[in-house]
């Protein structure tokens, strides 16, 4: 029965390893929002019985209290993953991607703007074509909670899937299935997204096997950290289309389809269409032929120790 759950190394097996993972993650999210709804109910009641609870109910349907909501419990979850990483693998976080960013600040730089250049050019294709126009700008505040709320978002699912799953699946299986197998599991996390389709998931897939691909070649999550923040705040909070089937606030630029279509991506968002696709294997091309280099924080020595037992 032992051998279910521990391998050769003296470890958790893989697979436990993951599932533990993202069920601490939800844990540590509900030990947050649990009481956080209780004092509001509590609030509510108390405020209904006076005959006025439309103020309440605009709070917490307001783009600051959700986003706000969403990155504490995004920062309480990466807390708990690096702790489970640390326990099961008796590692560092360096040993999972998170390096000195003094150190490789370049590859976070990397990251955020080549994240920020493929939204801006699939964006400007769709305009070109005509399935885009602009309407109006904003300034709110709204551009800063985003920021907040990406940020957190590119942390908490590039440590959960490329820190963890990818550095995982390595250890036993080899880098091409420690890229494409978090990758697959990064586009399943998605499957509920409002709107989704065959050729989002296919793209959230890619986009997981370029994050994975940047993490191997770099040999730290920084340019995945990076790519994965702009590149959803550049949709969600810069052009105002909707990220992964979701709207999150008022954008800088107000972005609105001529039409829904295969290549803007409908009501998924650009991430759903088939520009996006060509960009993200033009990406992964790159990056897995062309990009030289390559200081994976991966141990290849261990590796191959695990591997002969």
């Amino acid at each position: 029965m032992k051998k279910l759950f521990i391998g050769h190394d003296g470890c958790i097996r893989s697979g436990w390893q993951m599932v533990l993972l993202y069920l601490g993650m939800n844990i540590a999210q509900l030990a947050l929002i649990m009481p956080i709804n209780i004092i509001l109910g509590i609030i509510i009641g108390i405020q209904s019985t006076r005959g006025d609870v439309s103020g309440i109910e605009a709070f917490l349907t307001s783009y600051a209290y959700q986003s706000i909501t969403i990155a504490l419990c995004n920062l309480i979850s990466i807390v708990a993953i690096i702790i489970l990483f640390k326990v099961m693998n008796r590692k560092t976080t360096e040993d999972m991607g998170l390096t000195p960013v003094k150190r490789d600040y370049k590859d976070l730089l990397i990251g955020l703007l080549l994240g920020a250049a493929s939204i801006t050019l699939i964006i400007g294709i769709n305009y070109i074509m005509g399935d885009t126009r602009f309407n109006e700008v904003h300034i709110t505040w709204d551009l800063l909670l985003g920021l907040i709320l990406f940020i957190s978002v590119g942390f908490v699912e590039e440590i959960l899937v490329r820190g963890c799953f990818q550095h995982i699946i390595y250890y036993r299986h080899g880098i091409a299935w420690a890229i494409i197998i978090p990758a697959l599991i990064f586009s399943v996390m998605h499957f509920l997204n409002p709107n989704i389709s065959y050729i989002a998931a296919l793209n959230i897939a890619l986009v997981g096997i370029v994050f994975g691909i940047m993490t191997y070649k770099s040999g730290n999550l920084w340019m995945a950290i990076g790519y994965h923040i702009t590149w959803n705040y550049f949709q969600g909070n810069i052009f105002n289309i909707e990220v992964s089937g979701s709207a999150y606030g008022r954008g800088l630029i107000k972005s609105i389809r001529v039409e829904d279509n295969l290549l803007n991506g409908g009501a998924f968002g650009i991430e759903g269409g088939l520009i996006c696709t060509l960009l993200l294997i033009i990406t992964i091309i790159y990056f897995g032929f062309f990009y030289k280099k390559e200081k994976s924080y991966l141990n290849k020595k261990k590796r191959t120790l695990i591997m002969n037992k």
